[in-house]
């Protein structure tokens, strides 16, 4: 990083901060780069500085730097890279919408694309990309596209993209989820930015929710709106694993989803305060009901179960063959707990929302704060995080139905209403007594008259 590049309004040499220069090192492994910033992260700088670098150093070159809308890329992207290009390494500049590039004397030629136009880049050749704010592009067509069309005999042949992240889009897809050995990714909150005025930070968390504080300023992979679960803050509902006492109660919600679907289940421990605690997590893909059943078994030696909910529409599918339902062969199998979930979403995720909103009133069972949420989840439980954290409705209102599965878990466990752990309950106390617990901490909350008053 010895080129005499300079960032925007600075005089001096460009350093990159700590959390960027991963972004630059990863090139020596990668291919493809996905540099997820938070607001003020310096990502803009970061993929300009990368781009002026790539074209100084391959003479000949040609380049591209693109983003949705060529209004936006010009007072962006392409600004910032006339400023960071020393000026007597430039030969020309064309800013218009036609015609957008910069010529180096180098003979290396950086042209600007208007990427909602994408189709009509039919000749183009690169040897290198830079896409910027690419959750602005609807689908992965035109990245996909570009990729086809990195094939320069120049090269490095690579490309990047940089920007705030919009949740398990595409980006998130090819990047992460895939796991390609071509593919990486970087995340870098905004508070890594040593430069940013000391009051950026706190003055947008004080303005902004919970999602987007999570998407905004950490660069999380969460929406930015129209959450179902919108008090969600993994800031405060995502704690640290620690052994669930022996004497809690203990619930499971199982989904176990249709011939190619996703089957996931969900563990629930309630402590003596009616604190729920989301402790572990099963998702797999192309299990049969016996292989699910002998997962989620396996998953639970040693611990007892006051009941499992399941989902009623994939487990009351009967098999044409055997005449059985998915909950008949779950019970088969050794789930003998198994009760019918209660179907009603939107109850499910109002209930849910109760849980997750902070009450003045309650005491943080971990910090003993008042202003606590009344459910946690383990940060072993990622899968349930990302649903948690991207679970939208769609334009008319209604909840997603896809990439839900623990989160329909999560409804069956609060719409069965756990019941809060008695102080005096025991798992070594027989069955008997327990229950007799059990039915005096339901009493007790209810209104009984006083023995002996006259009736």
């Amino acid at each position: 990083m010895n080129a005499r590049i300079c960032a925007p309004g600075d005089k001096q040499l460009y350093r990159p901060e700590p959390k960027q220069k991963p972004f630059f090192d990863a090139f020596k492994q990668y291919r493809y780069v996905w540099f997820a910033g938070g607001q003020g992260a310096g990502k803009t700088v970061a993929g300009a500085v990368k781009m002026a670098l790539t074209a100084l150093s391959r003479p000949g070159g040609r380049f591209l730097v693109g983003r949705w809308s060529y209004k936006e890329l010009l007072t962006t992207a392409w600004d910032a890279l006339k400023r960071i290009i020393p000026r007597e390494a430039i030969l020309g500049v064309t800013d218009s919408p036609q015609n957008m590039s910069i010529v180096l004397r180098n003979g290396a030629v950086i042209y600007g694309w208007n990427l909602s136009n994408w189709q009509n880049m039919t000749s183009l050749e690169t040897d290198a990309w830079w896409i910027e704010e690419g959750h602005e592009l609807p689908s992965n067509e035109a990245i996909l596209h570009l990729t086809a069309r990195n094939r320069g005999k120049i090269g490095p042949r690579q490309g990047w993209v940089t920007g705030t992240p919009n949740g398990f889009d595409w980006e998130y897809d090819l990047f992460v989820r895939r796991g390609l050995p071509t593919h990486t990714y970087i995340q870098v909150p905004s508070s890594a930015n040593r430069h940013l005025p000391p009051d950026y930070v706190p003055g947008l968390q004080a303005l902004y929710t919970p999602e987007m504080r999570a998407r905004f300023l950490r660069a999380e992979f969460t929406h930015g709106g129209g959450l179902c679960l919108h008090p969600w803050d993994p800031d405060l509902h995502v704690i640290d694993p620690f052994p669930i006492p022996d004497h809690w109660f203990r619930y499971r919600g199982l989904d176990p989803g249709y011939s190619a679907d996703e089957a996931a289940c969900l563990w629930m421990a309630v402590d003596t305060e009616g604190n729920q605690f989301l402790y572990d997590e099963y998702y797999q893909q192309g299990r049969i009901v016996r292989e699910i059943a002998q997962d989620v078994l396996r998953q639970s030696r040693g611990q007892f179960f006051e009941w499992t909910r399941y989902d009623p529409l994939s487990g009351n599918q009967r098999n044409d063959q055997t005449g059985k339902t998915q909950a008949e062969v779950l019970k088969a199998h050794g789930l003998e707990d198994l009760l019918q979930g209660d179907p009603r979403v939107e109850q499910g995720i109002v209930e849910i929302n109760e849980l997750l909103r902070p009450d003045p009133n309650h005491i943080h069972p971990l910090t003993g704060k008042p202003g606590s949420p009344r459910t946690f989840v383990f940060s072993n439980c990622a899968r349930l995080q990302e649903e948690a954290g991207s679970w939208k409705r769609d334009k008319r209102g209604r909840p997603g139905d896809r990439k839900d599965h623990l989160c329909a878990c999560w409804r069956y466990l609060v719409l069965g209403h756990p019941m809060t752990t008695h102080p005096r309950a025991s798992r070594h106390a027989p069955e008997a007594v327990r229950q007799f617990w059990q039915s005096i901490g339901r009493e007790a909350t209810e209104e009984m008259p006083v023995i002996g008053a006259a009736a």
